[in-house]
């Protein structure tokens, strides 16, 4: 006769040993572990989302340039974020605007900072490659996070 106790620790031992299997026979990639390391280093708790509404990207005519303009809209409950991204230069607005704090997150880098201006203005410069979010600092001290995109 077994009881409650012994019960739910054969359980436990069974998912532990189910878990051990899985993990010898089909490992986790490095890269995988990695990356997902990295994604839960990145999460906020507690920000607000802003979700990309709109993208559009253009290619100047009759220039001998190639850069290529992509413009990308967040919208979130507080506030919305314009960027204008062209070579290696992210331009952005915020409506309603402010001054306050702006990080530009990627994985593999640090935070790129800065602040916009009183008519919620800002501007960053650096390699514009793989996944980025925004995170902004909102007056009430609450933060709003863009969602991620792949530049």
């Amino acid at each position: 006769m077994t009881d409650a106790n012994d019960e739910s620790m054969s359980e436990s031992l069974l998912a532990e040993r189910l878990r051990m299997a899985v993990l010898a026979s089909d490992p986790i990639p490095d890269e995988v572990l990695t990356k997902a390391r990295a994604a839960f280093r990145l999460r906020l708790p507690g920000a607000a989302l802003a979700i990309l509404s709109d993208e559009t990207e253009t290619a100047p005519t009759g220039l001998r340039t190639v850069t290529r303009t992509r413009t990308l809209t967040f919208t979130g409950t507080a506030a919305t974020v314009e960027l204008e991204m062209t070579g290696n230069e992210i331009t952005g607005r915020l409506t309603p605007p402010t001054a306050t704090r702006v990080r530009l997150r990627r994985p593999t880098r640090p935070d790129d900072i800065t602040t916009t201006d009183e008519a919620g203005c800002f501007a960053l410069d650096g390699p514009l490659e793989g996944p980025v979010s925004l995170v902004i600092d909102l007056p009430d001290g609450a933060a709003l996070a863009t969602s991620w995109v792949n530049l």
